[in-house]
């Protein structure tokens, strides 16, 4: 039995600050997991969705801004020539507008219902979006889950601070559209290994969708326990 509080009791998990991981060695990279293996998908936490917002942020900000210097420039070129007097200006703003709104539906539909299962940000981050079957979701299913996310906004963004505190770390739109966003890369446990169990305001993720815990260190393992019993001797922690 391990001392080291970043083990399970067991000795057969390590919490490497973010979740639990095997000890036993795993399969090499890009080969397949060692014969007896199951795969266990960890839901993605709140931190990792932030960030993948941020970058898809930054990703549609920047093809807004493309998109509007090409129209204004068109529009301007056209009522110069055609003396308009701003006429294809203003219609050049509204099709920007337009674009920015059609473009955020379909770059998040689109790609999360990819063979990529995920945005720009969420590809970065390792993460991806499933249904409940663990299976790529239609673009319909990608729809509904992109305009769920106005009702998450609508009441104070509530419904995306909901994923750092739900069972499966769903989101508002996640539990509307029945998805849910894993880390892309599984865990693989091996025979006589389960990740421990999840307890009760603890803050790591588990394999159950819930919070896994740091085990806490045990003052007298297994060896000491027994040269206490036949000696006598006190056998606390080191």
């Amino acid at each position: 039995m391990s001392l080291d509080p970043s083990y399970s009791p067991d000795g057969l998990w390590f919490w490497n600050g973010m979740q639990w991981v095997p000890t036993a060695p795993l399969a090499l990279a890009g080969g397949p997991p060692g014969a007896g293996a199951t795969a266990t998908f960890l839901n993605a936490g709140f931190g990792l969705r932030l960030v993948a917002w941020f970058i898809d942020l930054i990703a549609l900000w920047i093809g807004g801004v493309l998109v509007n210097a090409v129209l204004t420039i068109l529009g301007s070129a056209v009522d110069y020539a055609a003396g308009t007097n701003g006429t294809i200006t203003w219609i050049a703003t509204g099709l920007s507008f337009l674009f920015q709104v059609v473009g955020g539906w379909l770059y998040f539909s689109l790609l999360e219902s990819s063979k990529w299962q995920a945005t720009l940000g969420k590809r970065a981050m390792g993460i991806m979006v499933v249904d409940y079957g663990y299976n790529r979701i239609s673009f319909g299913k990608a729809t509904g889950r992109y305009w769920g996310k106005v009702v998450s906004t609508l009441i104070c963004y509530i419904g995306f601070f909901m994923a750092g505190w739900t069972e499966r770390k769903q989101a508002l739109h996640d539990i509307m559209a029945s998805t849910l966003v894993i880390r892309r890369d599984p865990v693989y446990a091996y025979a006589g290994q389960s990740l421990p169990a999840p307890a009760p305001g603890s803050t790591g993720g588990s394999g159950t969708g819930g919070r896994g815990t740091r085990p806490h260190r045990d003052p007298a393992p297994a060896a000491c326990r027994a040269s206490r019993h036949r000696s006598g001797r006190h056998c606390g922690a080191r």
